[in-house]
């Protein structure tokens, strides 16, 4: 059992590696110079330094925006170190950034251009570009979330600027990262490579969570495998909802954003609640109570959801915030219960900290303090990796309650062995005794033939409750009389069970005796 054991983690381990080389790479996409080298039809991520500024451009004479202008330069502009790091606005509502086009000759030059903001403008030397949104459902137009759009260049557009307005009253706005540069076909390929992974992983998660629900109705007293279901499905949808690009594969487009918004809390929940189910309660209650404070926010969400969708934004923060501080408290549980030697608590703070090391790469590149090369994507990797250890656990666990069987199923054939064997004893026994009481019938009936009628024994007194007979059975009560004897119900002091005796009262002849003495030999035959 401890060697299957081992070469079922030896085996999970296997799979979950080649599940990170395989979902590592979300593919090559090429930057800077070499991307005048690459193919027409590998698009390639747009270089330069993105340059932003907060708050209402002035209007020129003819209507225009002026910090539209490609040439306007008032030193006020900042440079955006890295393209997905969001600006801090200090309370402005919108906001401008910019970078100068580079790039390969293009016969239908195509920008994806992620956003965070609502009503974006883009500018190319000036000028207004037409933006054609992705598909998306409707009511992402009020939200203040990742927009994507593709937005058609000249062919002499190396060497411009461009320039991208936002607004937005939510806690989120700027430019988002990658933004591909490339023919209209390679872009479209680009964005759903970009989501490969990520979408990849969802696949997986989803799988699990699916198996795990089908144990779930096999077993229905062990909890952890429904809020195991609940946290793979969950997380299923939030990085589905996440990629923003569910509207190329599924149409009507499905709302992704308000998804992966109302799946982050749901999936925290879940977790909160499968590690709890785990490790048990911890000493303060504070996961309860962080269970608590996120079940009002979904319900507070969902209220939002029906009543009006801009009232969502209100509630991200605050959502945020209960999420990080259920972490917090998840983590804490599962550092004690690992130094107290707990085994679950120990796989748990393994899976966290692995998956704190994949992940930090990743949330470098969100802030912005690291720019990485390639296209790895090592935030869902990250959970895809710590959900692994949450299935190890589950694994364990089964193993334990498998290995409890089977001990149960030993103790139970010894038991059952024994009891065959006692059984055997028991019937030889009986042969035996069936066996001596035919003899001593037999022998009894040759001496009453022999006998006269004169010398035979004298009848038996009626017997009293609670008499004795012979030494080892004590009367209980009349069960009937006839004409040649009595049948009383009584009860060996031996064991004391009940039988029943019977015995001859009036004055019998040898027929009779010979009769009873039959008669004791037949019951003694019977089983």
């Amino acid at each position: 059992m401890e060697r299957t054991q081992r070469q079922i983690f030896k085996q999970l381990l296997s799979v979950i590696f080649l599940l990170l080389v395989a979902c590592g790479r979300t593919g090559p996409i090429t930057q800077g110079a070499d991307a005048a080298d690459s193919p027409l039809w590998n698009a390639h991520a747009l270089s330069g330094v993105w340059e932003y500024r907060v708050g209402r451009s002035p209007v020129m004479a003819d209507g225009s925006w002026l910090w539209a202008q490609s040439e306007q330069d008032d030193g006020l502009w900042r440079r955006l170190g890295h393209a997905r790091a969001l600006p801090m606005r200090n309370g402005e509502r919108e906001l401008w950034a910019r970078v100068r086009l580079t790039g390969p000759l293009l016969a239908d030059p195509t920008l994806a251009l992620p956003v965070v903001g609502s009503r974006p403008e883009v500018f190319l030397a000036g000028r207004k570009l037409p933006l054609e949104a992705l598909p998306h459902h409707v009511w992402e137009d009020y939200r203040h979330h990742e927009r994507r759009f593709l937005v058609s260049l000249n062919s002499d557009y190396a060497g411009t600027v461009l320039t991208v307005h936002l607004q937005s009253d939510g806690p989120r706005i700027g430019i988002l990262r990658p933004v591909c540069l490339g023919e209209r076909a390679a872009v479209a390929i680009e964005l759903l490579r970009n989501a490969l992974s990520t979408l990849l992983v969802a696949v997986l998660v989803s799988l699990l969570g699916l198996g795990a629900g089908a144990l779930f109705l096999f077993n229905r007293n062990d909890r952890s495998l429904l809020y195991f279901s609940l946290t793979c499905l969950t997380a299923c949808l939030y990085f589905t909802g996440s990629t923003g690009v569910i509207g190329l594969l599924i149409r009507p487009a499905p709302p992704s954003n308000v998804v992966f918004t109302v799946a982050a809390p749901l999936m925290v929940l879940s977790l909160s609640m499968f590690t709890e189910k785990i490790i048990g309660q911890d000493q303060f209650k504070l996961m309860g109570l962080t269970q608590y404070s996120l079940g009002l926010g979904l319900t507070a969400e969902f209220a939002c959801i029906l009543v009006d969708i801009r009232l969502l934004d209100r509630l991200i923060l605050w959502m945020n915030m209960l999420m990080i501080a259920a972490l917090v408290v998840l983590v804490f549980s599962t550092v004690s219960k690992a130094k107290h030697g707990d085994i679950d608590g120990k796989i748990l703070l393994g899976g966290l900290s692995m998956s704190t090391l994949i992940v930090t790469p990743g949330a470098m590149a969100l802030s912005g303090l690291w720019s990485p090369t390639g296209g790895l994507n090592t935030i869902p990797l990250g959970f895809l990796s710590f959900i692994s250890f949450l299935a190890a656990v589950q694994i364990r666990r089964f193993m334990a309650v498998h290995r409890q069987l089977g001990s149960y199923s030993r103790l139970l054939s010894e038991q059952v062995q024994a009891l065959e064997k006692r059984n055997a004893e028991i019937q030889t026994l009986n042969s035996e005794l069936r066996r001596q009481i035919e003899l001593r019938s037999d022998r009894m009936i040759e001496l009453l033939t022999r006998t006269r009628a004169e010398n035979a024994p004298a009848p038996a007194k009626p017997l009293q409750v609670g008499q004795l007979l012979g030494e080892h059975y004590r009367v209980i009560r009349m069960l009937g009389h006839g004409a040649m004897g009595c049948v009383y119900e009584v009860e060996r002091t031996t064991d004391s069970i009940r039988l029943a005796a019977k015995l001859l009262l009036a004055q019998a002849d040898r027929s009779a005796m010979i009769r009873l003495v039959r008669e004791a030999r037949i019951l003694a035959q019977l089983r």
